[in-house]
């Protein structure tokens, strides 16, 4: 098995442990009557491998097709400039989507932003897609 399949299996099996642990362990009802949930920020970039770039157009079609269907309440979605080291070591700044979703934290709702993150790597040839999880307490 090569690294990247092993890092990558290690990575979903962290990834369900803590989902598993949020869900057990976390009172729904907060201080202040606030709601606890998790907050999930997706960092998409743009530029694919030969100097092409994901299109406005493409976006659309995307959120539309792979991320709105999964998590219909809402989301927020923002422009951002990103960097990063990509796996041969070279400094990548590109144009980047944000995605915030605020959602209870279930089992269904981490396999859904896996498939999310996977569908968006495969469609455009992505390396990776940067995931951050953390606790949230909610209030309308």
């Amino acid at each position: 098995m090569n690294d990247a399949v092993l890092w990558s299996r290690r990575r979903l099996l962290a990834v369900l442990a803590l989902a598993a642990c949020i869900g057990c362990a976390w009172d729904p009802v907060g201080e202040g009557g606030r709601v606890k949930m998790v907050r999930t920020e997706l960092y998409f970039g743009r530029s694919m491998p030969g100097g092409a770039r994901v299109s406005d157009t493409q976006w659309a079609a995307f959120v539309a097709d792979h991320v709105t269907p999964r998590f219909r309440d809402g989301l927020t979605v923002l422009d951002a400039k990103g960097q990063w080291l990509d796996k041969s070591g070279k400094l990548v700044r590109e144009d980047t989507k944000v995605v915030i979703l605020i959602h209870v934290g279930t089992m269904a709702e981490d396999i859904a932003i896996h498939n999310i993150i996977s569908a968006y790597k495969r469609e455009f040839r992505q390396e990776a897609v940067l995931r951050v999880s953390q606790r949230a307490g909610v209030s309308f």
